[in-house]
């Protein structure tokens, strides 16, 4: 049941021997009401019973602080927040453990050139191969279309053979280019990399007081 003003005002201050002497053995809670005021009693009503409060014993002491549940958007913060944190301790620790692979593999910046132009040359060597198979295609597939084209101009059927062929060739150069298109992009994305592996080296190498090179 509810404690009268006096309880709540005394409350707000912190206990008194006057709430101790009511509530002698007895635990009782306190909450802010609909209109800011503060309340307190033994039984905290329904309305309120979701919202933070304080649990005093008989001596006017605060023994516990029940927090409000969080609404679904403070939780779902909380939530992105961890998920922020984690992933920034997991990019920190990636970023130390790489550092360790680049001073403990590569000696100078000189290695990690030649190990870039290995693998670059490995790409261009695939892309060539490609690009000579994407124009031989080409030329085939010029040549069975002016087949096409010529019987179509005197008003002959096009040979099935004909026909079959062209659709294979046009997927053929299909497959190529986009082969094509992803070594490009291979071989942009090595080159991005050892750029920034060579300037993070040459830090590296600078703090321990070693010369890059």
């Amino acid at each position: 049941m509810r404690v009268g003003a006096v309880l709540v005002a005394v409350a707000m201050l912190g206990v008194t021997a006057g709430v101790a002497a009511q509530s002698a053995g007895k635990k009782f809670q306190c909450w802010t009401d609909e209109k800011g005021q503060r309340a307190c009693g033994d039984r905290v009503p329904p309305q309120y019973a979701q919202k933070e409060r304080q649990v005093f014993d008989g001596e006017g002491r605060v023994v516990e602080i029940k927090q409000r549940p969080k609404t679904a958007e403070e939780l779902a913060e909380i939530k992105r927040q961890k998920k922020e944190e984690a992933d920034r301790q997991r990019a920190e620790q990636e970023r130390v453990e790489y550092d360790r692979f680049l001073m403990s593999t590569f000696n100078s910046t000189r290695d990690l050139e030649r190990m870039r132009d290995q693998r670059i040359a490995t790409i261009d060597g695939r892309l060539g191969l490609i690009e000579k198979s994407l124009t031989d295609n080409e030329k085939a597939l010029q040549q069975l279309r002016d087949q096409a084209a010529n019987a179509e101009k005197h008003e002959k059927k096009v040979p099935e053979r004909v026909t079959r062929q062209i659709k294979e060739f046009e997927g053929s150069l299909a497959g190529n280019r986009k082969a094509a298109a992803q070594l490009r992009s291979e071989r942009a994305a090595i080159e991005t990399k050892f750029s920034a592996d060579i300037e993070r080296f040459k830090v590296l190498r600078a703090t321990t007081g070693l010369p890059p090179s």
